[in-house]
C-alpha cells in the first residue's frame, strides 16, 4: 500500500467512503468506516495526541510538523515542549512521520488533508481551529504548504526557521525566533519578515531574547503566548 502514489491513495480513500455511504452498510458509521480505511493506508505513518478531557467538546487541533527530529527524539519533542506549551489552549496535536525527515511535500500535503477530512467528522476538532505549527525544517516544510494550501488553516506558526515566503499569504503567520540562534540569524529574520509583510502578510513576530536552536524545550512560554494570541486574535 505505501508504494501507490499519493493521488491514488486519496482517490481511494474518498472512493471507498462513496461506496460504503452510497450502500448503506448496516450497523457501521461512514465516518468510523472512513477512519479505518485512513488507517488502513497510513497506518504507523502518524502521531495523534487527544487530551484526556476531550469529549464532546471541540477543540483546535494542531497539525505539528518537527523536522528533522526524527522518531527517536519525538516523544520527547512533543512531550516536553508542544504539549505543555500547548497546554493553556488544550488541543489535538497530529503529526505525520513523514515530516519527521525529508519528506516528499506532496505526500506530506496529502496525508494532511485526508487527515483534516477525517479529524473534522469523527474527532472533536473545530474545523475553525486548525493551525500549522513548524519548527526549524519543519517550519520550512509548513512555508512551502500554506503558499499552496492556506485554506486548510486557521493560523500557521513557524518557530526557529529560516523564513521564506515569497507570495501574500491569506491566514495570520505567527513567528518565533531565538536571538541567538546559530542557523538562521534574527537579523535575516527581520529583513524576511519586512518583505513579507510587504507582500501583504498579516505578521505576529515573537522574538525569544537570548535563545538559541539547540533546547527546544526553552520555547515553551513563546507557545504559551501563542495560544492567548491564537484565542484574542484568531479565534
Amino acid at each position: 500500500m505505501n508504494n501507490l502514489t499519493p493521488t491514488y491513495l486519496r482517490t481511494s480513500l474518498l472512493a471507498i467512503c462513496l461506496f460504503i455511504s452510497a450502500n448503506s452498510i448496516a450497523n457501521k458509521n461512514i465516518n468510523d468506516v472512513a477512519v479505518d480505511v485512513f488507517n488502513s493506508i497510513y497506518k504507523n505513518q502518524y502521531d495523534l495526541y487527544i487530551p484526556d478531557h476531550a469529549k464532546n467538546e471541540k477543540l483546535p487541533l494542531y497539525i505539528l510538523l518537527p523536522g528533522g527530529v526524527g522518531e527517536k527524539h519525538f516523544d520527547r519533542f512533543r512531550d516536553s515542549l508542544i504539549v505543555p506549551g500547548l497546554a493553556y489552549q488544550k488541543g489535538i496535536i497530529f503529526s505525520p512521520k513523514i515530516s519527521w525527515k525529508r519528506p516528499d511535500q506532496k505526500l506530506l500535503e496529502n496525508i494532511l488533508i485526508d487527515f483534516i477530512a477525517i479529524a473534522t467528522k469523527e474527532y472533536p476538532v473545530d474545523r475553525n481551529k486548525i493551525t500549522l505549527i513548524g519548527y526549524s525544517k519543519g517550519a520550512i516544510q509548513a512555508t512551502k504548504l500554506i503558499q499552496q494550501k492556506s485554506y486548510l488553516f486557521s493560523a500557521v506558526v513557524l518557530m526557529v526557521s529560516n523564513l521564506k515566503i515569497t507570495r501574500k499569504i491569506d491566514i495570520p503567520i505567527y513567528i518565533i525566533q531565538g536571538t541567538k540562534d546559530r542557523y538562521f540569524s534574527i537579523k535575516k529574520a527581520h529583513k524576511a519578515i519586512s518583505y513579507a509583510e510587504s507582500l501583504g502578510c498579516n505578521i505576529t513576530f515573537n522574538i525569544a531574547e537570548g535563545k538559541h536552536d539547540y533546547d527546544p524545550t526553552q520555547y515553551k512560554s513563546e507557545l504559551n503566548d501563542l495560544t492567548h494570541w491564537l484565542q484574542k486574535n484568531i479565534w
